[in-house]
């Protein structure tokens, strides 16, 4: 399952470890939703920024989609 963070002092989200599936694949789901996000060096993390054109919003959609994906697994 997908581990959050508590307190995020950063724009930068790495720690999201998918389980079930590898990075690469957890990516490609996360992108036919309309999120675009990395993996990085391993085959289990994945990377997420958030820039300042972000919004609320926008973060709560990421967030929704995130959570869909992890239900999934």
């Amino acid at each position: 399952k997908v581990r959050l963070q508590e307190e995020v002092q950063t724009n930068i989200l790495m720690q999201i470890s998918p389980r079930g599936i590898l990075a690469d694949e957890f990516c490609k789901r996360a992108k036919e939703r309309g999120l675009l996000i990395r993996p990085i060096r391993n085959q289990y993390r994945v990377r997420l920024v958030f820039y300042k054109g972000i919004t609320r919003k926008d973060a709560e959609e990421a967030a929704a989609i995130l959570l869909a994906l992890d239900s999934e697994l």
